[in-house]
């Protein structure tokens, strides 16, 4: 009797553990919060490619995606 307490006392603890570090970890998509360059063009390339089937700024927004991607956000310093 006491073994299967024992075990029972155990496996809730394990269970409880698991719970909290589920609970504390970042969620997956947190690190991408930080490259609102990026995730900004990529839905405003999106948008305009899907939404709105326009060639002329699905290219624009290419373009200002892959500066983002390249750490040079559009309109710092870029005459464009």
């Amino acid at each position: 009797m006491r073994r299967r307490r024992r075990l029972s006392v155990l496996g809730a603890t394990v269970l409880l553990v698991a719970a909290m570090l589920v609970a504390s970890a970042p969620p997956v998509f947190a690190e991408n919060l930080d490259a609102g360059c990026q995730n900004g063009q990529d839905q405003a390339w999106w948008n305009a490619w899907l939404k709105h089937d326009n060639e002329v700024q699905r290219l624009k927004h290419q373009d200002k995606m892959l500066d983002c991607y390249d750490d040079e956000p559009p309109g710092e310093g870029q005459l464009r």
